[in-house]
């Protein structure tokens, strides 16, 4: 009776570890999956059309050598700008919108760019700089790929809707976490977007504050404009034909593959699980061999 007593005790405490052991397992595991990361999304894509809000930064600045301006809504005649090296500098919540413009003569890069909050920005070259108004309009004559960097905010194509004549083309989302400890980082997932969608970074999961995002647009030949951009964010929204889209985020089961310390921890619990199942396994067949013979002894 004794015997049976202390196996019953013995098989009690053993499932009491084993289930303390689950629970605590359980508890460090969605600390791990659920933990804040910083995100990095790297948006690439090709649109005919590019729009973005400068934020104050040394970056944005623009090679316009042999451009021409139109300051004055009232009057329509470009002023070419004849320095032999003129830049343009824009101003913090200015917002430039990029699309080419093809002539019976030439192609251009037509830029328009205004503000709400005073003047967009100088216009520099060797002869000094000068001040621009809230509104302007800047043609540069395309003769060779060029190279816009920025940073700020910035939305990747426009919505398909009446009046919308330049859409993205193509494009990809990239989602590149951050590691639980230290600062390695992963790709988390990688998506494919299709024509006419509108992409979008935020800064967190409500949509109410936009990610500024640094990055470069490139002007090639074929009439596309390349984008490339990476920012700090939580979601990338994605509409598509007017409707509410979706979300991309970070999938929680990515970091199982792809985070080498929640990969090698989940690893060392589902071996300590197994080896806890196979030692209850063998107390339980001998609890049972101490059993037959303590009833073969009362027999």
């Amino acid at each position: 009776m004794l015997g049976t007593l202390l196996v019953r005790k013995n098989r009690f405490s053993q499932r009491t570890i084993k289930w303390t052991f689950i629970a605590g397992m359980l508890t460090i595991m969605s600390t791990l999956f659920l933990s804040g990361r910083e995100n990095i999304f790297t948006v690439n894509g090709e649109v005919e059309s590019a729009t973005l809000t400068f934020a104050e930064n040394r970056l944005n600045k623009w090679n316009i050598t042999g451009a021409s301006i139109i300051t004055d809504l009232d009057n329509l005649e470009p002023e070419l700008l004849q320095q032999q090296e003129v830049y343009f500098s824009p101003a913090k919540g200015a917002t430039a919108t990029v699309n080419f413009r093809i002539g019976t003569k030439r192609k251009e890069i037509f830029i328009t760019v205004a503000s709400e909050q005073g003047s967009i920005g100088v216009i520099e070259s060797e002869d000094g700089s000068f001040t621009l108004g809230t509104y302007t309009e800047i043609i540069v004559p395309f003769e060779h790929s060029k190279i816009f960097p920025f940073v700020g905010s910035m939305q990747l194509g426009e919505d398909v809707a009446v009046g919308v004549e330049n859409i993205l083309l193509e494009g990809t989302v990239k989602i590149i976490e951050q590691e639980f400890i230290g600062d390695g980082r992963y790709v988390a997932g990688e998506y494919n977007l299709d024509r006419g969608d509108r992409v979008v970074l935020y800064l967190d999961n409500n949509l109410t504050r936009t990610s500024q995002v640094k990055g470069f647009m490139r002007l090639t030949d074929n009439n596309a404009i390349a984008i490339t951009a990476h920012g700090v964010g939580e979601v990338v929204k994605v509409e598509r034909l007017g409707s509410a889209g979706y979300k991309i985020s970070p999938s929680v089961w990515a970091r199982l593959t792809h985070d080498p310390l929640i990969a090698a921890i989940t690893t060392l619990f589902a071996t300590l699980l197994l080896l806890m199942e196979f030692s209850e396994l063998i107390v339980n067949l001998s609890a049972k061999k101490e059993e037959n013979i303590t009833s073969e002894a009362n027999e």
